[in-house]
Parts: structure tokens; C-alpha cells; sequence
């Protein structure tokens, strides 16, 4: 997916550069069924959310004063309808899209913030997709997927199944995020979490800075880099054994370890875990 937009992007960048933008359109299904502009929704009449939003930001807000869903922009004054972020509630799934459908990419790239304001814990499906523009989700319980291809990813205060990522550029960060999947799939940009505790965890990135705090010790965790180091802190009473395959890195552990052949083992041993980079080393911190 990251390939294809990426192309995508390229793409139009040339076209628009050309002076040829007015063949692109933005386009999507049912566009007769969608209205225009803010809306408000019974959180029990919206079962999953998709977002499809092109530049500026998209903030989601799981809020304790909130009881029912609202999503609103905030748009340069005077900007036409066909211009204004649409939605559609389409058997519980509640659609948010960036424009109307049919609108040249000369509009499409105008700079707008989305917010959808939910019930604190809501936890139904969110899925974002977006090209150039930065996600900021926080205070909800909702399985999260999100594509994108560039800008930064920021996930707060979130306590849900799964957590799956595919990006392009730009950082993800996650703070007080409890996750039974993480799953991040990167070209370049750095990956940090702070105080948060993924169960299962696999990562791939190209040429990415990988730096997570885990209050809990992992039951699986594949971390694959090209370019960039491996930090990872678990808990002070951690057992687990790794595999670390390298070109150019090092294993720098403040856990005690023991080597047999091409398995690092620490405390007792249990999970194995799989380690890879080809310019990049590994760091074990005891949290």
C-alpha cells in the first residue's frame, strides 16, 4: 500500500508541477449520499469510523464530557461546499472524506484539520488513511489502522486490541498506549513509546530510529531496521531469549545474558525474540 501511494504522491507532485493538475480528480463511491460539512452522530448509531483525509491534520478525541460523536474541520473562510470535508452514514460505519468526490487536485491540497470528538473509551474500529498529513488519536479504546504516507503519527492514552501502521514517512509515537498487537510497517522516520505495554510486537522499518518503553515483557516481538538502532526497555524482572542478526551493530544488554550459538538468553529464558539490522545496534534497558 505505502508503494502505491507513494507513486501516487510522486505523481500528482509532477503533474502539479507541470501545470496539468486539472486531470487529477479525488474520487470515491455513493458521492450522492454524502452531506456536507459538521455533523453530530449517536455514538450508538456509529459501529466503525473510516477516515479519508489528503493535507493538514486529523485530531481524534475520546473525551469524558462527551456523549455523542461530532466531526467538524477547520477551513479557511468562505471555502465552497464542493471544497468542505463530507460524510456519509452508511449501516454504522460512519465515513468522513476530505472533499467531494470528482475535485481536482489543485483544491485537494489545501490544508485543513479534521476533529472528531467521541465518548471517552469509545471503542469502535478507527481506520485513517491519509497523504500529507499529521494523526493525532487519543482517549479512546478503538482497533487502529492507519495508512500513511506522510507526516507524523502520535497515539495517546489508548487502550485497544491492535494498533496497525503502514507509513511512509514520518514519526510514530505512542504514550500510555496498551495494545495486545503492534504492528508498524515504516521507510523512514523514528518509533518511540513511552510508558505503554504491547503484547505482540513486530515492527519493519528502513531507515528508522526504534526506541520503546514496555511496562510489560512481550510475548513475541520481531524488530527488523536497515538503517538505524534498536532500544528497547522491559521490566526489571524480564525473561526472554533473542536472535540478533546484524552486517554492522553490537548488543549492548543492562540485562544479565548468556550466549549459545546465535541465541542470547536472559533470566530464565521463554519467548524468543527476533532482532535485525544491517547498520544499527541493539540496546536492552531494564525499566
Amino acid at each position: 500500500m505505502k508503494k502505491i501511494s507513494l507513486v501516487l504522491l510522486l505523481l500528482v507532485t509532477a503533474i502539479s508541477l507541470s501545470g496539468c493538475i486539472s486531470v487529477m480528480n479525488y474520487r470515491y463511491p455513493n458521492s450522492e449520499l454524502y452531506s456536507i460539512g459538521d455533523a453530530t452522530f449517536e455514538a450508538s448509531d456509529v459501529n466503525k469510523i473510516y477516515i479519508d483525509w489528503v493535507s493538514g491534520d486529523v485530531e481524534v478525541l475520546g473525551l469524558s464530557t462527551q456523549t455523542q460523536v461530532d466531526i467538524s474541520e477547520v477551513v479557511d473562510a468562505g471555502t465552497e461546499d464542493q471544497y468542505r470535508m463530507h460524510y456519509y452514514l452508511d449501516n454504522g460505519t460512519l465515513m468522513i472524506r476530505f472533499a467531494a468526490s470528482i475535485t481536482g487536485f489543485n483544491h485537494i491540497f489545501q490544508v485543513k484539520k479534521l476533529i472528531v470528538e467521541l465518548p471517552e473509551g469509545f471503542d469502535k474500529p478507527l481506520e485513517v488513511n491519509a497523504v500529507s498529513a499529521n494523526i493525532d488519536i487519543s482517549g479512546v479504546d478503538s482497533a487502529l489502522l492507519i495508512d500513511s504516507v506522510s507526516g507524523k503519527i502520535e497515539v495517546n492514552d489508548v487502550v485497544a486490541e491492535n494498533c496497525l501502521i503502514d507509513q511512509v514517512s514520518g514519526t510514530i509515537t505512542f504514550t500510555n498506549v496498551t495494545l495486545n498487537d503492534l504492528a508498524i510497517d515504516t521507510v523512514s522516520g523514528k518509533i518511540k513509546s513511552t510508558a505503554s505495554a504491547f503484547t505482540r510486537i513486530s515492527l519493519q522499518a528502513v531507515s528508522s530510529q526504534v526506541e520503546l518503553e514496555n511496562t510489560t515483557t512481550p510475548t513475541s516481538c520481531t524488530i527488523e531496521t536497515v538503517s538505524g538502532s534498536i532500544k528497547l526497555t522491559l521490566p526489571t524482572d524480564a525473561s526472554f531469549r533473542f536472535e540478533y542478526d546484524k552486517v554492522s551493530g553490537s548488543v549492548n544488554s543492562e540485562f544479565a545474558t548468556t550466549i549459545s550459538g546465535n541465541i542470547y538468553t536472559i533470566a530464565q529464558g521463554g519467548s524468543l525474540y527476533r532482532f535485525s539490522t544491517v547498520s544499527g545496534s541493539l540496546y536492552l534497558y531494564k525499566g
